[in-house]
């Protein structure tokens, strides 16, 4: 069910899969990115919503197939990289989530919660001391992020 690419009409029901996202209607957010990728599938930024929708329903496969997608059509976007990493990571594919974690630090090394996560994903994969030099850089960038501190303990 292909649409002409019409951006009016895709801003619009981006623009209200926010609303709705904001009230944390996630199956109706969804619903409203998926109609503007529709009428505009060049969008990674609908793309990215999406997937942050899917995030939240638990669909962690499909948001990281919409993450992806995101990423190719914006591979310098940070956070498209840092929210595939924790859709990864639900599903406990470490390994892959360390290299997104490190590809989001890359591109945003100022991001204090893309160390955090890498540091989480290292201890899974038994990588202690990588980890605690991530964890080390979070509490480095947030030391008023006392979530952080317990991965220290």
């Amino acid at each position: 069910m292909s649409q002409t690419t019409n951006p009016k009409t895709a801003e619009n029901y981006a623009k209200q899969g926010s609303i709705y996202a904001q009230q944390q209607q996630w199956e109706s957010a969804v619903e409203s990115y998926r109609r503007a990728i529709e009428f505009n599938p060049n969008s990674s930024w609908f793309y990215h919503n999406l997937g942050e929708g899917l995030f939240q329903l638990g669909k962690w496969e499909e948001a990281v197939d919409v993450y992806r997608r995101a990423i190719e059509l914006n591979p310098n976007f940070s956070w498209s990289y840092y929210n595939l990493g924790k859709a990864l990571t639900e599903l406990q594919k470490w390994q892959e989530a360390v290299a997104v974690y490190r590809r989001a630090i890359a591109l945003n090394p100022d991001f204090a919660w893309s160390y955090y996560e890498l540091g989480n994903a290292l201890l899974k994969l038994q990588q202690d001391r990588e980890a605690v030099a991530a964890i080390l850089n979070a509490v480095i960038l947030e030391p008023k992020s006392p979530e952080i501190y317990p991965k220290l303990g």
